[in-house]
């Protein structure tokens, strides 16, 4: 998990209702909707239910500490979804058992290594990489709206990349994996190759590597790297769809507004709405 610092996590606040106006002209469907198509329920239950579905939010002070306003900015998250949310005013231990004692449905909780949900009464969790990865290989998949041939370049294999990887294959497409250590991305590829083996509708492995991957042979594209300026602007083209998990982006300002509606990148909102709709998803009976 890539740690986000202060100024990466600034604003989302105030800029939660302009991105989800951008991720519908995106896929034609909301922030919430595009959660709940990643996690297979319906959205008007989840609707229903997520204002009595009870989130503490805990912060954490190990390792390097605090984010300022970290807790916060998920708990705004939260709420726009229409969740029930408080940020504990104590942290670490103390704050998870304060939280627990206050009757909540679902904790989330973040150090440097992991950002988790908790579901009480499950006892299952939700896991921000794993969260993250599988929405936005749903939202590559939803901004695919004329069904063009459904194969994507993943770039990064690491734990966001593998499971969008996954994603993605469950959804019927084709993955193409790129990382630049080429053994982890091999790696991948036998993993992913022992669950998916048939090939797709048009011959070609489910699964494969490209060792010298260029973005321009491909039309959709996941960047589930850290790298920033990874995508030059001429690899980019009118057709290009991109999504973009990495924090920093992958690509320039001046690529954001040529993509316009064919680009989704954020630094919490999708993986949050993931996480927290997962946890939902095992009240829903």
């Amino acid at each position: 998990m890539t740690r986000l610092s202060s100024s990466d996590i600034s604003g989302i606040n105030s800029r939660l209702h302009s991105y989800d106006k951008h991720l519908v002209d995106c896929t034609g469907r909301s922030m919430l909707d595009i959660a709940c198509v990643c996690c297979g329920v319906d959205p008007d239950c989840v609707c229903e239910l997520a204002s009595d579905y009870k989130i503490g939010v805990v912060p954490v002070t190990a390792g390097l500490g605090i984010i300022s306003n970290f807790s916060d900015v998920v708990a705004a998250i939260l709420a726009y979804l229409g969740f029930s949310v408080e940020v504990s005013e104590t942290t670490d231990v103390t704050g998870f058992a304060n939280t627990v004692e206050a009757g909540v449905d679902g904790i989330f909780m973040a150090d440097d290594n992991r950002f988790i949900g908790y579901d009480m009464k499950s006892g299952r969790l939700a896991d921000n990489s794993e969260a993250t990865g599988r929405i936005y290989a749903t939202a590559l998949h939803l901004m695919n709206r004329q069904n063009n041939d459904r194969q994507a370049l993943v770039i990064g294999c690491g734990p966001v990349g593998c499971n969008a990887a996954t994603r993605l294959l469950q959804l019927g497409w084709s993955v193409v994996l790129y990382d630049t250590d080429t053994g982890k991305a091999e790696s991948a590829r036998q993993l992913l190759q022992t669950l998916h083996a048939d090939p797709d509708s048009t011959g070609r492995a489910r699964v494969s590597v490209d060792k010298e991957a260029r973005p321009e042979d491909y039309l959709f594209i996941v960047d589930a790297t850290p790298e920033s300026q990874l995508i030059c602007e001429n690899q980019l083209s009118e057709t290009s769809y991109l999504v973009i998990p990495g924090v920093p982006p992958g690509i320039t300002a001046e690529s954001f507004r040529f993509l316009d509606t064919r680009v989704i990148h954020d630094k919490l909102e999708l993986g949050v709405a993931s996480m927290a709709v997962s946890l939902l998803k095992y009240r829903i009976s």
